[in-house]
């Protein structure tokens, strides 16, 4: 079983290492550190790949919001304009109609 696969058996490693041959202290301390910076580098890796996989996350949650949010402007508008266009037709109708009474009156 690789150190590199399985850091955190690198202490008894290192232990069975040292007990088979002492004069190997540098090599086994040496290996002993390659694990450890291994495991941080590892560690702050996977930190970075959740941190940015959350901030895709936050950004897809923002733009489904954005999206949302101007269809239902679109919406508003489309209504507010057929509102208008109805209130024009009928102030027209009533000009009409009073344009009619006027002329019934003279």
């Amino acid at each position: 079983m690789s150190y590199l696969v399985e850091p955190q058996n690198t202490d008894v490693l290192a232990q069975i290492l040292l007990q088979l041959d002492p004069n190997q202290h540098d090599a086994v301390t040496l290996m002993h550190g390659i694990a450890h910076s291994q495991t941080a580098l590892s560690t702050a890796v996977t930190g970075l790949l959740k941190r940015e996989l959350q901030t895709f996350r936050d950004n897809n949650v923002l733009t489904n919001i954005v999206s949302q949010t101007s269809a239902q402007n679109m919406t508003l508008g489309a209504d507010m304009n057929a509102a208008t266009e109805t209130l024009v037709e009928l102030s027209k109708a009533r000009l009409d109609q009073i344009n009619e009474q006027i002329k019934d009156d003279i």
